[in-house]
């Protein structure tokens, strides 16, 4: 029983790929796997801006598109992610060997990372809104728990290589895991054919009652955000922080699938924040006063709580 449960599938599987893809462009797209000359603290610092704006506005914009133009939602958008999330790592292997081109290839890698990763998870979260409430919760659940060892995978094969494989192996593997499970969705569905601008008052409920909870989520991701802000001088913090990413997603996984399988329970994001904002903030505080060492453990811990938090915000 236990095994059937854990057992992957295309929509599993293809989203914890995406999601390992996705750490590794956390600090920069393939930057984690190329030398540390070309990670300085200026490039990384416009690297994060831009795709962090890029990131946000395509959030934004599929808000704006849903409510105007909800005829997109019927089509099969799925095959946009991959070319346009290729298109940013192949732009930031480039400056490898066209250095005087750096911050325009970087501006351009960081836009297209930003739209495409954004892309891809609102196509794998229309995907398990689409399926049945057991099914969608359990794949995207057991998606973030297989992030995990995906992701040691990708960083145990060499940097030479694994550079050039996320374009142009894992992010079109991650497309075509999308693509396949994308095939059964039912399009006849109501949720693809209602129209928000008819039932306004349901989408203000929805958004009072959820308002909150993503504040609460988005008050985590910014305090781990500034924690990878002071960072950026040293890049290979990131790949500290990613494992302790990974591993939250990993253990959260965990958690959740038995909890979900031998209790009934209810997660209030409002009260845990309540909970831990004390200590988080307290924490956040102490940054400029301790030594490097905090700062990692304080950034990976946030950042493995950010990944619990948002795991928790797409179930809901």
């Amino acid at each position: 029983m236990v095994f059937q449960v854990l057992r992957p599938n295309t929509a599993s599987l293809g989203f914890g790929l995406f999601l390992a893809i996705h750490a590794s462009s956390v600090w920069g797209g393939a930057f984690p796997l190329l030398p540390l000359t070309l990670q300085t603290f200026d490039v990384m610092t416009l690297f994060a801006i831009v795709e962090c704006l890029a990131f946000s506005l395509t959030f934004f914009a599929s808000m704006a598109f849903s409510l105007y133009c909800p005829n997109l939602m019927r089509h099969r958008t799925a095959v946009l992610c991959g070319p346009i999330m290729c298109l940013g790592s192949i732009c930031l292997i480039a400056p490898l060997y066209a250095t005087e081109w750096l911050i325009g290839l970087v501006v351009i890698g960081a836009i297209c990372l930003g739209v495409g990763s954004a892309t891809f998870f609102l196509s794998w979260q229309r995907l398990f809104a689409s399926q049945s409430a057991e099914r969608g919760t359990l794949d995207l659940v057991l998606g973030m728990g297989y992030s995990a060892p995906l992701y040691f995978v990708l960083h145990a094969i060499p940097k030479a290589v694994a550079a050039y494989t996320i374009p142009f192996i894992f992010i079109p593997l991650a497309e075509v895991c999308l693509i396949d499970a994308s095939k059964h969705i039912d399009f006849e569905q109501p949720m693809f054919f209602d129209d928000p601008r008819q039932h306004k008052h349901v989408y203000r409920h929805v958004v009072s009652f959820s308002w909150r909870s993503a504040l609460c989520v988005g008050g985590i991701g910014f305090a781990s955000g500034i924690a990878r802000a002071v960072a950026l001088e040293d890049p290979a913090m990131g790949i500290f922080v990613n494992y302790a990413s990974m591993t939250g997603a990993l253990l959260s996984a965990i958690a959740l699938v038995w909890l979900w399988r031998h209790y009934t329970f209810r997660f209030d994001t409002v009260l845990a924040f309540r909970t831990v904002f004390p200590a988080v903030i307290t924490a956040f505080l102490l940054v400029p006063y301790l030594d490097s060492f905090y700062l990692r453990i304080f950034a990976g811990i946030m950042y493995a709580v950010f990944t619990f938090a948002t795991m928790i915000m797409m179930v809901q």
